[in-house]
């Protein structure tokens, strides 16, 4: 008898294959598993499972490991079409059966691909024509237990009637997910092309398959964007206002030409096309087939949902939980009047005609549209206590384009176009970008001021490809398909990333450079089921009737779980652990009660537009918020009483935050969202930016840091406040290929084709190689002293072990990757976790038994310590304010601490007990940005009092004999002992070369190697950077050693009794 297969049995063996190349070996190692894709599909797949993974029967199908075949002794061979670098099961129990194939077993021979056989596959080729794929059982499967042994009898024999099933149904299925594919997918193309004509709107792709690039361009089809969102309002449909404009539309509306807003969704009846088009937020078009009353149609590649209520029309977005209500005002147009998610909770448009002319948002707020004589909107205006309050203003030029943008501070944009093309936007900070286009209005060269953000394009169609030449000179390849899809980048260097897409455009296969494929699989409405990556792992999906997401299953076969009500609310989530969070919600479908883990109940409250104003935790603890009409928090209240207020400018920016305490910090802003200043009571600082919104410079006190950019806005240099330079140097990808620091130090960065770092070439001669998964993880480390490290992973990327010249450290983890074992050589420590995720009981092979308890809210009340020689156990007790902080703790022995604290969380006060005696009672005394200035000893009356400097630090402390302590820090953190700064000597990148007692060396990578003066120390290090060893003034040595994460295991000293280090 022989184990039961399975999935994830290695198999090895030989296969022939023929080659092109001398020395013309046909002989190909063949090293792989069994895997098959197939056997995870709902319905179809497996069903049965042998120690928690899918069994394997004779049409169980493998995966060589390399995914292609790799020659011994030779180069690239071309492949003939039956080559299919994989393995079949084939043989099988004479009399054991699952699911109707006999159960193969393993350490028995396997059926792999060769170019001499017998076929056991057809998979339909171009014009379906059938292409069989050769297999030879020239390669046996490993019998590797996963668990305890399931066996079955033999013999075991080949399945003949298998085989011809799976010749027909290989290319059955085959052809038939072709032909549905295809057809489906050219029907939607079909309709999305003529719902284009219907309005003249946008060919763009969405933003998940555009390729964009500069500021922005469609680097494809050379359509230039314009995307803005122009203001918002909070609720539980949060209103947002985004403008779209798009060059190749000749859409017209209220916004003038070319451009469309987040609620301007026409809908248009074509009985001559047959076709139904509804106009997108981003300026696209989707078709849908003529329907009758009660009819629906689900358009795949949109996730929409068109369905026929008598007159009107309803449009449901799967993506976005949101229903569109449309009425006819013509026979031919209609408009969307309502947006409703599932609680009935909606956005009210209102129109005259097919011109928005107001809105209601979901928090009952009214905007009010000024339009002109040609129903363009002018101005858009918010209700409100005091009048109607501007939230952005719009004009035209003669030619119906929209040429200004002002928001509520009356900052403008100002656009100027030739024939309805954008040719030059000048921003609300006064920076202005350029386009040009071809004559077929695609764009051809795009720049900011001074070359910023430059490109040009240049098109090849007839070949499939265009050229993008960045702002630097490096050049970009972009190969795309009839559909307008990317299928290939050859970047700047030379490499390549390709893309397969089904018929539908979802994405299908992505290959990196390094050759390593991810896959996704979909179900019949394009809901991603599967994500097959690189080392084969998988995560799978399920989802329900309404495509929420119900099941989701990582690759070591962990699910987590959502359950939804009859309303389609989640109702309650199971965790990988079968920890259960449950969801009840108030009339308006609002949350009102999170039940956690630890049945832990937190209560919601909400005002009448819909905004959380308190939280009541599971202890009683309450914070509360009030808002102002906007639905911007006006004052946040914690559970301790300390309140926090806010002031706004009229584009919902902070201006003002008035702690606890009543230090306030104001901020003032550019023309758009970026800080340029903020003050409190301590701190002056000043922000500079670049036009495209990167941090140019920081001041404080007269004392700059810079940043410097190249043209494609790629940080080059920062300049500290002693001037000194931090450079990186990049490849023509952008990469960083050298860093040069503060200190002329460099190191160099070699980059394999993915642009992972392989090799760090470092200062002083010295090296650190790195090896990668398929998936891009660090998997060797290994240094110029002959030191290295490995790691290896579970199929999730939780890291499970770190191997070093020194120890082996094992991590066992639990389901949801918290580590419940860890084993360092021959010892171990061991967690245990409650069902709230916290760690419940600490054990380790040296004898210590911690155990600790909790509160609802997380907090430790009780710990209790074990161990050996011990005859009673260590306790401890604690309790908490109703934010978190510690206010008391009661230890065995008799010992209590005390902490009190004020409205800011700043502790105040702390006070020790031992046997009834106060062995310490300290008070402290805080200013503005929690900078402790007194510590006064209520035992002795003595007082510690603390300074700081403009920056902040730490400068001085006086104790209470009256010494003064100084750590003043100068522009750049380097610390001195005198008010003079100059008892210490600093070099380049801060390194400390003397003080009055001593001299400091390094080696050419910055490590200290000597302190020398009043006595002599010696430091050594490993090539990681880890402290090796320290050669003391006693001549004693003390060494170090590290497990593979850094954590120090050993300290070891030659003489008995050295130096203290």
């Amino acid at each position: 008898m022989l184990l039961t297969n399975t999935h994830f049995t290695p198999v090895i063996g030989i296969d022939l294959h023929f080659n092109t190349l001398p020395p013309f070996n046909p002989i190909h190692p063949y090293i792989g598993i069994v895997i098959d894709p197939m056997d995870y599909i709902p319905f179809i797949g497996s069903t049965v499972n042998v120690n928690g993974i899918p069994r394997g029967v004779t049409d169980t199908s493998g995966r060589i490991i390399t995914f292609i075949h790799i020659p011994l002794f030779t180069g690239p061979f071309a492949m003939i079409p039956m080559i299919g670098h994989e393995s079949m099961n084939f043989f099988g129990s004479v009399n054991s059966y699952i699911e109707g194939r006999r159960i193969s077993p393993k350490g028995y021979m396997k059926m792999t691909c060769n170019d001499i056989g017998i076929p056991l596959s057809l998979t339909p080729g171009k014009k379906f024509k059938p292409i069989p794929s050769l297999f030879a059982p020239t390669s046996f499967s490993l019998p590797i237990p996963t668990g305890k042994p399931v066996n079955i009898a033999g013999p075991y024999v080949p399945d003949l009637m298998g085989m011809l099933i799976n010749l027909l149904a290989g290319f059955g299925f085959g052809a038939l997910f072709k032909i549905g594919g295809k057809l489906l997918g050219k029907l939607l193309k079909k309709l999305n092309k003529m719902a284009k004509k219907a309005f003249g709107g946008s060919n763009r792709l969405s933003d998940f398959l555009c390729k964009k690039g500069f500021e922005p361009v469609d680097l494809i089809q050379g359509i230039v964007f314009y995307e803005y969102t122009d203001f918002e309002l909070p609720g539980p449909i949060p209103l947002v206002w985004e403008r779209i404009w798009n060059s190749d539309s000749e859409y017209e509306h209220q916004l003038g030409h070319g451009y469309n807003h987040s609620y301007d969704l026409p809908m248009k009846i074509d009985f001559d096309e047959q076709v139904i088009a509804v106009l997108l937020p981003d300026g696209s078009s989707v078709g849908f087939p003529i329907l009758e009353d009660g009819q629906e149609f689900y358009h795949r590649m949109e996730k929409l949902t068109l369905k026929r209520i008598g007159t009107d029309f309803e449009l449901y977005s799967h993506s976005k939980k949101l229903t569109y209500h449309y009425i006819p005002v013509t026979d031919q147009k209609y408009v969307p009047i309502s947006i409703t998610n599932a609680s009935g909770l909606a956005i009210q448009l209102h129109y005259s005609g097919t011109s928005l002319v107001g809105m209601t948002d979901s928090s009952h707020r009214e905007l009010v549209f000024d339009l002109d004589e040609k129903n363009r909107i002018n101005a858009i205006f918010l209700k409100t206590k005091k009048g109607r309050e501007l939230l952005v203003r719009y004009q035209f030029n003669a030619a119906g384009d929209l040429a200004v943008i002002a928001d509520a501070l009356h900052q403008e944009v100002n656009i100027v176009y030739e024939n309805h093309l954008m040719v030059s936007k000048t921003d609300r900070n006064g920076q202005t970008f350029y386009w040009e286009y071809d004559f077929e209005k695609r764009c051809i060269h795009t720049t900011g001021e001074n070359g910023l953000f430059e490109g040009w394009l240049a098109y090849f169609p007839s070949e499939g490809f265009n050229i993008i030449t960045d702002a630097l000179g490096n050049e970009t390849i972009y190969y795309y398909d009839e559909d307008f899809l990317c299928t290939q980048i050859k970047d700047a260097l030379g490499n390549s990333e390709f893309f397969e897409y089904t018929e539908t455009f979802e994405i299908y296969r992505k290959i990196d450079p390094e050759g390593n494929l991810t896959g996704y699989t979909y179900d019949e409405r394009g809901n991603l089921t599967s994500i097959i990556q690189p080392d084969s792992s998988i995560y799978s999906y399920v989802y329900d009737e309404n495509d929420k997401l119900i099941i989701a299953n990582d690759p070591e076969g962990n699910r987590t779980i959502w359950n939804y009500g009859k309303s389609g609310k989640l109702k309650n989530t199971v965790a990988p652990d079968r920890g259960v969070t449950a969801f009840e919600y108030d009339q308006n479908g609002l949350i009102s009660e999170i039940r956690d883990v630890n049945e832990g109940i937190t209560t919601l409250e909400y005002d009448a537009q819909y905004n959380l104003v308190k939280l009541i935790l599971p202890y009683g603890e309450v914070a509360t918020w009030t808002y102002n009409e906007k639905g911007e928090v006006e004052k946040a209240t914690n559970p301790e009483g300390g309140t926090q207020r806010f002031s706004y400018d009229p584009l919902g920016r902070v201006t003002q935050i008035i702690h606890p305490d009543n230090t306030s910090v104001k901020l003032r802003y550019n023309a758009y969202d970026e800080i340029i200043h903020a003050k409190d009571s301590d701190h002056d600082v000043k922000f500079a930016y670049t036009p495209l919104g990167s941090l140019k410079m920081r001041e404080e006190n007269g004392v700059k840091v810079q940043f410097a950019y190249n043209n494609n806005e790629e940080l080059v240099a920062i300049q500290n406040e002693h001037k000194e330079i931090y450079q990186f140097r990049r490849n023509a990808n952008g990469e960083v290929i050298e860093e040069i620091g503060f200190d002329g130090l460099s190191r160099k960065y070699i980059r394999n084709r993915a642009g992972k770092v392989v090799k760090v070439q470092r200062p002083d001669k010295r090296w650190t190689n790195f090896e990668h998964d398929a998936l891009g993880r660090i998997v060797r480390a290994e240094y110029y002293d002959g030191t290295w490290e490995t790691y290896s992973y579970d199929k999730r990327g939780v890291i499970l072990q770190g191997v070093n010249n020194t120890i082996s450290v094992d991590l066992k983890r639990d389901a949801i990757g918290r580590i419940i074992q860890d084993i360092q050589g021959e010892h171990s420590v061991n967690n245990v976790y409650n069902r709230n995720g916290s760690r419940k009981l600490l054990s380790s092979s040296l004898g210590a038994n911690v155990t600790f308890d909790y509160d609802k809210m997380g907090n430790i009340i009780r710990t209790e310590a074990y161990a050996k020689d011990l005859e009673e156990s260590w306790l401890m007790h604690q309790g908490y304010n109703s934010v978190g902080k510690e206010l008391w703790r009661k230890m065995s022995g008799n010992v209590n601490s005390i902490w009190d604290y004020d409205n800011f969380g700043h502790p105040i006060l702390h006070k020790v007990e031992s046997r009834n005696n106060v062995v310490r009672h300290r008070r402290y005394n805080w200013s503005a940005n929690n900078r402790l200035w007194r510590m006064v000893n209520e035992l002795t009356g003595g007082e510690t009092g603390y300074a700081h400097d403009n920056f902040g630090n730490l400068a001085w402390a006086k104790y209470e004999n009256g010494q003064y302590d100084y750590k003043l820090p100068d522009e750049v953190g380097n610390l001195f002992k005198t008010k003079q700064k100059n008892d210490e000597e600093y070099g380049a990148g801060s390194k400390l070369l003397r003080d009055k007692d001593y001299k400091y060396s390094y080696d050419g990578e910055g490590n200290l190697i000597a302190k020398e003066g009043k006595d002599n120390w010696k430091f050594d290090w490993f090539g990681n950077g880890m402290l090796k060893s320290i050669s003391k003034p006693d001549g004693s040595i003390v060494e170090f050693e590290y497990d593979a994460f850094g954590r120090r295991i050993a300290n070891s000293s030659d003489i008995d009794h050295p130096i203290p280090v």
